[in-house]
């Protein structure tokens, strides 16, 4: 988050801020609206009606962050419940350029770095304590800040040489024996699959996902019954994101344009392990069908076994996710792609005084 701005893709100009809406609304909201119209349709025709005309209207302006679309207090409306977190990206968006503009004095070393993002997490762990206790839901933008910064402060690390330090570590050989027995970019692999598997195995057996009705706990107006899940879970989650991308965009990937060329078939050839890609391309269709899928195939899944049912269901929701995706791909998200604009954005010479950044 911010990537473009710290790699100067854009610059902090009326221009640069423009085409970076722009191509953020290319790039969101063409399959959003696709989605919406669709599960208005064949699903949730009921959003039509004129009772359901405001919570339609916060649908397609983005704003319908909470309450959930989906939750124990509103049983009687089930449209799409995973488009909260599109609202809260886009509002996030809207601040992106400002918050680059505000944060650049600050952030001039790695050492500021840090501490910054200590006070944003200590800062949204005391906002999430103050929301339970009378709007319990974290869907908002105030109480996900610390995960969307966790990336935008990555970019300004990244920005940032290291110190270079004089005096030999005593743990310098540990470090170099460490990197021989397991690469950073396999850890931060791992990390990630076991954040998958901490989550899942936390929702079946804590949240108790699995159960039609859960038991009511002091969060019961919450999505979640379990503190964990509240507190910690957020903060854990943008830890482990931020350490995955930090392990493959380290050592010159995060400036490279030449080895973050836009994928093709031709670059594919050149590096293979560049079709990983394709997932991270359909992802955001992925993201915005699988709860249908999920829905449709709950019934025909009955296993009671909460192992079983995870995987199970995994495998299916994969599967036709990732086929809805790519149709609607080629169909919706495409055409518009073809008119997001790209390079350097904004007027050089204005923002670095006719010198070369």
């Amino acid at each position: 988050m911010g990537k473009a701005f710290y790699t100067y893709r854009y610059l902090p100009t009326v221009s640069g801020y423009k085409a970076f809406f722009m191509n953020r609304v290319l790039r969101i909201c063409p399959l959003y609206y696709f989605s919406v119209l669709i599960t208005a349709i064949f699903v949730y025709p009921e959003i039509l009606k004129a009772e359901k005309w405001f919570e339609l209207f916060r649908i397609l302006t983005f704003t319908y962050t909470f309450p959930l679309p989906l939750s124990p207090n509103h049983p009687d409306f089930n449209f799409n419940p995973v488009i909260w977190s599109l609202s809260t990206e886009v509002q996030f968006y809207l601040i992106v350029p400002f918050l680059y503009t505000a944060f650049r004095p600050i952030l001039v070393n790695r050492t500021k770095i840090l501490i910054t993002a200590l006070v944003i997490i200590g800062i949204t762990s005391i906002c999430r304590g103050f929301a339970l206790l009378f709007f319990p839901h974290h869907t908002s933008l105030i109480l996900s800040l610390d995960v969307f910064l966790s990336g935008f402060l990555l970019n300004a690390w990244f920005q940032c040489k290291p110190q270079k330090n004089t005096q030999p570590s005593i743990f310098l050989p540990l470090k170099k024996q460490f990197k021989n027995f397991i690469s950073l970019k396999a850890m931060a692999i791992f990390v990630m699959v076991g954040l998958y598997l901490l989550s899942a195995y936390h929702g079946y057996h804590q949240e108790l996902w699995n159960l039609a009705t859960r038991p009511a706990t002091l969060m019961q107006r919450s999505l979640f019954i379990t503190p964990f899940s509240y507190y910690v879970m957020p903060v854990i989650t943008g830890i482990c994101t931020t350490f995955f991308i930090y392990a493959f965009e380290r050592n010159g990937q995060y400036n490279n344009r030449v080895k973050n060329k836009k994928l093709s078939f031709e670059t594919c050839l050149e590096n293979p392990v560049r079709v990983l890609e394709i997932m991270g391309i359909l992802s955001y269709g992925i993201y915005l069908w699988h709860y249908h899928i999920i829905q449709k195939i709950a019934p025909i899944v009955q296993v009671t076994d909460p192992l079983t049912t995870f995987f199970h269901k995994l495998s299916v929701v994969v599967i036709l996710s990732v086929i809805l995706s790519a149709v609607t791909y080629s169909l919706v998200e495409v055409p518009y792609a073809k008119r997001k604009k790209y390079g350097v954005i904004g007027n050089r010479e204005q923002e670095t005084g006719n010198s070369r950044l």
